[in-house]
C-alpha cells in the first residue's frame, strides 16, 4: 500500500518523466560517394507534419540552436528528423574545424536533404516541413532551387531561421571578391586542387575551387530570387539584433515577398529567453502554413 505522504513525490516524478523529450532513434542511410549519413528521428502525434531540420555551417544536429528547437517542438507532438550532413565524411559526428580540408559542396548538401526527404516519404509522411538555421537555411534554399521541378509533393513548407547568404560584403564573413576571382581563375586553368581560401567565419578555409564556388552561387540576390519563386510557402524568422547578417540584409528581407517574422532583441542563435520566442513563432508558422 502506498503511503499517503509519498503521493506528492510520485506525482512529481511522473510529471518529470512525462516532460522528458522522446528518445531519438538514430537512423542511417547511404549517400552519394559511398558515404554513410545518420539522423535523429523522434516520432510524434498522428496527423502532424514531420519537421526536417538542417543545421548550421560545419555543425551537426547537436548544435544547440537546432537541438533545443527540435526537442521543444517534438514535445509539442511534432515528429522530427534531424540529419547531420556528411560534409564529405562518412558517419560524421563532430563539427568540422575551419582548418580541416573541406571536400564538400552545397550541391552535395542538397542531394543529402533530398535523400532524407525520400526517407521520410518512404515511411509514410505526406507532409514535411523543412526548417533550416543560418547556413542550413541557405542549404534549404538551394534544395528548393535545384529541386523546383521535381520536388516531392510531401514537402509543403519551408521555415528559414537566421537566413543568410554567401559572397563578399556580408558581416562576420571572410569571403571576398578577390578570393572568388582566384577560385574562378584556378578552375578555368583546370586546377581544382585544394587551396587556402576563406568562407563564412573560416579564414583559412582549405577547399577545392569548384566546391568553394558552389557556395558562392547563393548570393544575396539569388537567395532573394529563390524566395520570390519558392515552390512552397516560405517563412523567414530573424532576430533584429543579429549582427552576423546585418541590418541591411534584414531590411532587404523585410521588404521582400516572403513572410518575414522579426523577434525583437534576438541574436543569430536565439539564445537565453529568446529561444521561447522562437519556439512560439515557429509553432504559429507551422500550425498555419
Amino acid at each position: 500500500m502506498i503511503k499517503e505522504r509519498s503521493l506528492p513525490f510520485l506525482l512529481l516524478t511522473l510529471l518529470c518523466l512525462l516532460a522528458q523529450p522522446v528518445s531519438a532513434e538514430v537512423v542511417q542511410q547511404g549517400m552519394p560517394g559511398q558515404l554513410l549519413a545518420s539522423a535523429d528521428f523522434r516520432p510524434g502525434d498522428d496527423g502532424k507534419p514531420l519537421l526536417l531540420f538542417v543545421h548550421a555551417f560545419l555543425q551537426t544536429r547537436d548544435f544547440p540552436t537546432s537541438r533545443r528547437l527540435t526537442e521543444s517542438l517534438n514535445e509539442e507532438g511534432y515528429p522530427t528528423l534531424s540529419p547531420t550532413l556528411t560534409l564529405g565524411i562518412s558517419d560524421r559526428r563532430n563539427s568540422l574545424p575551419c582548418e580541416s580540408l573541406h571536400l564538400h559542396s552545397i550541391d552535395q548538401e542538397v542531394e543529402e536533404i533530398a535523400r532524407w526527404v525520400d526517407w521520410a516519404v518512404d515511411r509514410g509522411f505526406d507532409s514535411i516541413r523543412l526548417i533550416g538555421h543560418s547556413a542550413g537555411s541557405v542549404s534549404v534554399i538551394a534544395y528548393l532551387d535545384q529541386y523546383r521541378h521535381r520536388l516531392s509533393k510531401a514537402v509543403d513548407q519551408a521555415v528559414l531561421i537566421s537566413l543568410t547568404y554567401y559572397g563578399p560584403g556580408r558581416p562576420a564573413a571572410y569571403e571576398t571578391a578577390e578570393l572568388e576571382q582566384r577560385a574562378r581563375q584556378l578552375l578555368q586553368q583546370d586546377k581544382d586542387e585544394p587551396v587556402s581560401l576563406a568562407l563564412s567565419f573560416c579564414d583559412p578555409y582549405p577547399t577545392r575551387p569548384g566546391d568553394y564556388l558552389s557556395y558562392l552561387r547563393y548570393t544575396a540576390g539569388r537567395v532573394q530570387q529563390v524566395l520570390a519563386d519558392s515552390p512552397v510557402p516560405t517563412d523567414v524568422v530573424l532576430g533584429d539584433k543579429d549582427f552576423r547578417i546585418g541590418k541591411k540584409w534584414i531590411d532587404q528581407l523585410k521588404n521582400h515577398s516572403a513572410r518575414v517574422h522579426i523577434i525583437e532583441g534576438a541574436n543569430h542563435f536565439f539564445d537565453q529567453s529568446h529561444e521561447f520566442d522562437l519556439l512560439d513563432v515557429i509553432g504559429e508558422i507551422i500550425e498555419a502554413p
